[in-house]
């Protein structure tokens, strides 16, 4: 298993913004051989966070999501996360919510953290990144 922790050190070139838009910032690579994995490039998106319940789901074959924002992808896709929440070094006030074609940007600030424009989606987040922010995790 091979994986980074930030994509590469080179300036990123039109044609990943044009392909992937502002969700280029946070793709890294993966790779994985294994027993039982399929072959091919997973096209699906996934956060570093599914990363272990997948390892989990193929070595035990227990179901290990506790959330809809949590996916599986080993050894095959089992379930793609409704959600993917990112946190980018440029910046650190934000969070940034994937979800299927549509994002949305939280800014962190204490109480008065809150959605950065009117594009609120239909499930309030805020109640997740408050706990994630404690610690609880998924």
């Amino acid at each position: 298993m091979i994986v980074s922790d930030h994509r590469a050190m080179v300036p990123m070139n039109q044609s990943e913004i044009d392909r992937f838009g502002n969700r280029a910032y946070t793709r890294i690579p993966f790779t994985i051989i294994g027993h039982g994995l399929s072959n091919g490039e997973e096209s699906n998106h996934f956060s570093q966070s599914d990363l272990l319940p997948s390892l989990r789901h193929w070595l035990d074959k227990n179901h290990q999501c506790l959330n809809s924002n949590q996916g599986i992808f080993l050894p095959s896709v089992t379930q793609i996360p409704a959600c993917i929440f990112t946190h980018r070094s440029y910046n650190l006030d934000n969070v940034f919510v994937h979800c299927g074609m549509k994002d949305y940007t939280i800014n962190l600030n204490g109480d008065h953290t809150g959605y950065i424009n009117s594009n609120r989606p239909s499930t309030d987040f805020l109640e997740v990144i408050h706990r994630l922010r404690l610690g609880k995790g998924y």
